[in-house]
């Protein structure tokens, strides 16, 4: 890929997300840990005070909002940069999401001492154990927050330079993600072997990322626009049954296989624009073989000389 310039830092913010909580466990002495204790409550030498499916919903509700972060955003210096003009969405979505972890913080805090008494009564042979060690509702209360900001960035004086190499950084940081996105994609297929709403859904999100992060390199549309082109090729249906015969299922599955590579994704819209004319060529009329191969030398033009090369590899 190009050397790129840095983006300007007021097309972006830098939004950080913290949410904590309760661990839902206590520290043993190693003279109580001596004792007869159900090792299926214990680990790392903390105790399980409350049941753990009672704080999954804690994890849940950090993932979502991480997610979403992604959805538009990247990582970056510990938070994520997110394009200003994505971010009033975002916003919403973290709103909403802190909303949902306090209301479920305080379900939490209001039924401590039944949750405590249910892990208790659950493992009878350390029930007394485990109410003498619950922390007090009190403190158990202090352990949530959920809490989110937003700000632009503003190099101190003399490290300008400095700034400029960490949001360079983005694009890479772009890459990875949109290849562990890919990753989870033909994780999927793989265990189906069959091309799902789901999967296209996760192309449509990946081209919705692809140019929200246009701002950091103006690239990142091209391969956006490639993948885009390239499915409509397909002419993969929008609505009903998803049928699709096995050569566009091999496509499709193989598009995501090239995109678990970052140091594929920019050669990905050269590759698929040559994958789309000999798709069109393919479909021309018998009588127009002159169009058609022309289109073919478009697709093995000299200034491109391993694209064939690289398509017998990425493309069945």
């Amino acid at each position: 890929m190009t050397t790129i310039n840095a983006p300007k830092t007021e097309k972006f913010v830098l939004v950080n997300v913290d949410f904590s909580a309760y661990s839902g466990q206590v520290a043993l002495d190693k003279e109580t840990l001596k004792d007869d204790i159900v090792t299926d409550i214990v680990s790392a030498g903390n105790l399980d005070t409350v049941p753990s499916e009672s704080l999954k919903i804690f994890g849940t509700l950090r993932a979502r909002a991480r997610t979403l972060c992604l959805s538009r955003g990247t990582s970056f210096l510990g938070g994520y940069a997110i394009p200003l003009p994505a971010w009033p969405e975002i916003q919403n979505g973290l709103e909403s999401i802190v909303a949902e972890f306090k209301k479920e913080a305080s379900n939490f805090v209001s039924s401590y001492e039944s949750l405590v008494q249910s892990q208790a009564i659950a493992w009878p042979k350390n029930g007394d154990l485990i109410r003498a060690k619950a922390h007090s509702r009190d403190w158990v209360e202090t352990r949530f927050s959920a809490n989110f900001s937003a700000s632009f960035l503003s190099p101190a004086p003399g490290m300008d330079e400095a700034m400029g190499r960490q949001i360079e950084g983005l694009n890479q940081s772009a890459c990875n993600e949109i290849a562990a996105d890919a990753k989870a994609a033909i994780r999927a297929y793989k265990k189906g072997s069959r091309i799902t709403r789901r999967m296209r859904s996760t192309l449509e999100n990946m081209i919705d990322k692809l140019n929200s992060l246009a701002f950091i390199n103006p690239e990142l549309k091209s391969i956006s626009d490639a993948i885009q082109g390239f499915i409509e090729t397909l002419n993969i249906p929008t609505e009903g049954p998803l049928d699709l015969d096995e050569d566009k299922q091999s496509k499709i599955a193989l598009i995501l296989i090239t995109m678990t590579q970052p140091e594929n994704l920019p050669d990905l819209a050269s590759i698929l624009k040559a994958e789309m004319l000999k798709i069109q060529a393919a479909h021309t009329p018998p009588e127009n073989h002159e169009t058609e191969g022309q289109l073919a030398e478009v697709a093995c033009e000299p200034d491109q000389p391993d694209q064939d090369q690289d398509m017998n590899l990425f493309l069945l």
